[in-house]
C-alpha cells in the first residue's frame, strides 16, 4: 500500500493537537493580524535624487525595528541616545522637536536609532516659530540668483526663515508622518502602558512596544546612477525601473484663440501666472495651502473675471492676446517654468511649429512677444492691515519702464487692498520668474506676493502649510476678501492695458468673493467641494474620493496628478464657450488642437485650455545632457514597493531564543515521527487488499 498518506494524517492531527496546546485558537486569522497593529494615516519620507547626491529616507529592506519611546524633552531624547537599555529605538517627535538639530543628534546615534515617527499636534495652535523642511533660500543655486560667490547671502537672501533645510538631507533610517489623532493615541497610549520608565527613572522590563517601519527604496547615490540603473534593466527578462524623472504637466489657456499662420507681435501679449504644486518631507502630504493653492486661486478666478472680456482683447490694437500658465514642478528647481522657457526658445511653446497643418495649431509663444508677466505667489492675509507686494528685478531696464507704468496702473484700480512696490532691496522672490530672468534678465516681470522681504508663510512646503495656516474659513475670511481685491485690481489693470487710452464704458469687472471661496476651498478644505464635483464630471477617469485636499506634489514624468487634471478642468470651464454638440460629438477633431471641448453640466464647452509636459529638458528633450551642467532640473524619485507602519509588543531577547529553540524542537520531534511512522506504516496500518477487500 502506499504508506504516505496514513502518515501524514497522523501528522496533520498532530499538529493541530500541537496548535491547540500552544494557545492559537483563532485558525482564521493571519498570524501577522495577531502579532501587529498597522498604523494608519501613515506618511512616509522618501528618497530623491539630483545630479550630485541623494536626499530623503530609506528603511533596510524588511523594515527598521525598534522600540518606541517619546521624545518630547532633552532627558528624554538622551534616555534614546544614551541612557536607554533597550536600543535601537524608535523616536516619537512632536513638530516643535522635529528640528535639524535633534534630527542630526538621533542620525549621529545611529546605532541606537532605528527610526522616527512625527506625531500629530496635541493641540491646534500652530508652533510659534514656524516650521519649513526647505531651504532658507528655496531652490538655490537656480534661477537669476545663481551661486556666483561664497557668500550666499549676497546672491540668494534668507527669504524662509524658519527653513532649516531637513528635506535636502539624507537621512540614515525611515521617518513616518502619522496624521490622525487615533494613530497617534495609539501609538501614546502603547508607549504609556509598556515603555514609559518608571517614576524612580528605572526603565521597564520586557515585554515592549516596539515599531517596524517599511520604507525601503530601489534607489541610490544620485540621478546619473539610477538612470543608468533603469537603462540596464530594461534589457533584462522582466523589466523594471529603480526611479522615475519628477514631471507632471502645466497648464495653459489664452483669452482668445490664436493659430500659427498669424504670429504673435514682439510686446504683444500679457501673460498672469503662478506655481501649481507645493512639497513637503512626505508622500501624499503636501497642502501647500499659502505656497501654491492662494496663487493657483487666483489665477482661476481672473480666467473667470477676464472671460467677457473676449471681445475687447480681438479689436485690441495693444494686446493680441492674454495667456494663463500654471507652473507644476517649481519646488524643484523650477521644473515647469525651465522647460516653458525652454520650449519658447525652440519654437515649441506651447506646440512645435508646423508648417503644412499651421492654422490648425496655437501661435507660437516666445519671450519677445511678452510684454506683461505677472506672477502670484503666497497671496494669505492675517491682518486688516496686510498689504500686497509687487516684486521686480530693479536693476532692469524693464523697472524704469513698464513696471512703472504697471504700479500706476494697479494704484488707479486699486480695491480694498493696496499693492506696494517692496523696499527691503532682497530683489526677486524664490518663482517662475526666476527662469525668465535666468534667460533674460531685463524680462518684463513681476511677482505679486504678501510679504515685502521675508515670506509671512512660516511654513512653506510643509505639512503645516494648511487650511489652519492661512486662517480661510469661509467667504468672510480675510484671505478670501484680500484674493478677491488683488484679483479685480489686477482684471481691471489688464482690461486698460487692452484697452490703451480708450477705458469701457461699462466693466464686467467687480469684486467676487464667492468665486474666490468656491476655488480655494477645492485646494484647501476638500475636493468634494462643488465646483470640482461639477467638473470632474468631463473625465473618464477614476477620481478616488478624498475628504482631505488632492496633495500638490508634483508627480512623475510618466504620470498626471488628479490636482492637475482637475485644475485643467476649472480653466477649461471658465475660460471656454458654450457649443451646440451633442455630447457624443464634444471633442477635438483629429489634427486640430486650437481647442479643446469638456462635457460639463449636459453641456459642451470649448476651450483653449490644454496641457503641455512639466518635466525638465534634461530627461526629455536634450540628448545626453550633462549632468554637472547645473542648467536644468535632474530630480528623480525612487521607486519603492511598500511603506508602512506596524507595532507590536517585543519580547526579551531570551524569550525569542527560547521560542525559536521550542520551534526547532517541535519540526525536529515531527520530522522523526513522520520518518518512523512512514517506515512502520504496513505494521501500524492494516491493508485494505490485505483483508480481500477490492
Amino acid at each position: 500500500m502506499n504508506s504516505f498518506y496514513p502518515a501524514f494524517l497522523f501528522l496533520t492531527i498532530f499538529s493541530w493537537l500541537s496548535s491547540e496546546v500552544i494557545g492559537v485558537n483563532d485558525r482564521d486569522s493571519l498570524v501577522s493580524q495577531r502579532i501587529y497593529q498597522v498604523i494608519t494615516n501613515d506618511f512616509a519620507c522618501f528618497r530623491r535624487m539630483n545630479a550630485t547626491h541623494q536626499i530623503g529616507c530609506s528603511s533596510k529592506n524588511g523594515g527598521n525595528v525598534g522600540v518606541i519611546h517619546l521624545a518630547d524633552s532633552q532627558a528624554n531624547i538622551d534616555w534614546i541616545v544614551n541612557k536607554g537599555s533597550h536600543a535601537p529605538y524608535i523616536a516619537l517627535l512632536y513638530v516643535e522637536s522635529f528640528t535639524s538639530e535633534i534630527l542630526g543628534l538621533l542620525q549621529s546615534s545611529s546605532n541606537r536609532v532605528n527610526g522616527v515617527i512625527l506625531l500629530k499636534r496635541n493641540d491646534t495652535s500652530l508652533p510659534v516659530s514656524g516650521y519649513s523642511p526647505d531651504l532658507q533660500c528655496p531652490n538655490k543655486g537656480f534661477g537669476f540668483y545663481t551661486r556666483k560667490t561664497d557668500t550666499e547671502e549676497s546672491v540668494c537672501p534668507k527669504w524662509n526663515e524658519p527653513g532649516e533645510g531637513i528635506l535636502y538631507q539624507d537621512w540614515d533610517f525611515p521617518i513616518f508622518y502619522v496624521s490622525s489623532d487615533n494613530s497617534t493615541k495609539y501609538l501614546l497610549d502603547c508607549y504609556t502602558t509598556y515603555n514609559e520608565p518608571h517614576s524612580d527613572g528605572t526603565p521597564r522590563d520586557w515585554p515592549l512596544c516596539a515599531a517596524e517601519l517599511d520604507s525601503f527604496m530601489f534607489s541610490a547615490v544620485d540621478t546619473p546612477t539610477c538612470m543608468r540603473r533603469n537603462k540596464l534593466n530594461e534589457v533584462s527578462i522582466s523589466p523594471s525601473r529603480v526611479c522615475d524623472p519628477l514631471g507632471d504637466a502645466n497648464v495653459w489657456s489664452t483669452l482668445i484663440p490664436s493659430n500659427q499662420t498669424k504670429p504673435h507681435k514682439n510686446d504683444s501679449v500679457i501673460v498672469i501666472a503662478a506655481r501649481l504644486d507645493a512639497s513637503s518631507m512626505f508622500d501624499q502630504n503636501s497642502p501647500g495651502a499659502d505656497t501654491a493653492a492662494t496663487g493657483i486661486t487666483a489665477v482661476l478666478a481672473l480666467v473667470k473675471q477676464l472671460a467677457p472680456l473676449k471681445s475687447l482683447l480681438q479689436k485690441s490694437s495693444n494686446i493680441s492676446n492674454v495667456y494663463f500658465i500654471l507652473f507644476n514642478g517649481e519646488s524643484f528647481d523650477y521644473i515647469g517654468s525651465s522647460r516653458i522657457v525652454y520650449d519658447m526658445k525652440n519654437d515649441k511653446f506651447p506646440f512645435p511649429a508646423q508648417n503644412d497643418t499651421a492654422a490648425s495649431f496655437p501661435a507660437l509663444l516666445q519671450m519677445k512677444h511678452i510684454k506683461y508677466y505677472i506672477e502670484l505667489n503666497q497671496l494669505a492675509l492675517n491682518t486688516m492691515l496686510d498689504s500686497y507686494y509687487v516684486h521686480v528685478n530693479s536693476n532692469s531696464s524693464f523697472y524704469s519702464t513698464g513696471y512703472q507704468t504697471l504700479m500706476k496702473t494697479f494704484g488707479f484700480h486699486r480695491f480694498s487692498i493696496p499693492l506696494f512696490e517692496p523696499t527691503h532691496g532682497m530683489g526677486v522672490p524664490p518663482s517662475s520668474l526666476q527662469s525668465f530672468l535666468a534667460e533674460d534678465s531685463d524680462f518684463p516681470g513681476v511677482v505679486i506676493t504678501n510679504h515685502d522681504g521675508q515670506y509671512r508663510n512660516k511654513f512653506y512646503n510643509s505639512i503645516l502649510d494648511d487650511v489652519e495656516n492661512i486662517g480661510y474659513e469661509n467667504v468672510t475670511s480675510l484671505t478670501v476678501t484680500g484674493i478677491a481685491s488683488l484679483v479685480a485690481t489686477v482684471a481691471k489693470a489688464v482690461e486698460e492695458l487692452i484697452e490703451g487710452e480708450k477705458r469701457p464704458f461699462a466693466s464686467p469687472i467687480k469684486l467676487e468673493p464667492e468665486l474666490v471661496d468656491d476655488i480655494l476651498q477645492c485646494y484647501v478644505k476638500s475636493p468634494k467641494c462643488q465646483l470640482f464635483q461639477t467638473v470632474k464630471n468631463s473625465s473618464k477617469l477614476v477620481f478616488k474620493d478624498h475628504d482631505l485636499p488632492y496633495p500638490l506634489y508634483v508627480a512623475v514624468k510618466r504620470e498626471i496628478n488628479p490636482q492637475t487634471i482637475l485644475t485643467n478642468y476649472v480653466m477649461s470651464y471658465y475660460q471656454g464657450l458654450e457649443v451646440n454638440v451633442t455630447k457624443d460629438n464634444c471633442h477635438r477633431k483629429d489634427g486640430v488642437k486650437i481647442f479643446e471641448y469638456i462635457w460639463v453640466d449636459e453641456r459642451c464647452y470649448e476651450t483653449t485650455s490644454s496641457m503641455t509636459p512639466a518635466v525638465s529638458p534634461a530627461f526629455d528633450d536634450i540628448d545626453n545632457y550633462p549632468w554637472m551642467s547645473g542648467r536644468y532640473s535632474t530630480w528623480t524619485e525612487s521607486i519603492w514597493s511598500k511603506l508602512s507602519v506596524r507595532i507590536f509588543l517585543q519580547p526579551s531577547k531570551t524569550h525569542e531564543i527560547i521560542t525559536l529553540v521550542s520551534g526547532i524542537l517541535v519540526f525536529g520531534v515531527s520530522i522523526v515521527l513522520f520518518s518512523w511512522i512512514n517506515n512502520n506504516a504496513d505494521n501500524l496500518f492494516k491493508s485494505r487488499i490485505a483483508e480481500g477487500v477490492c
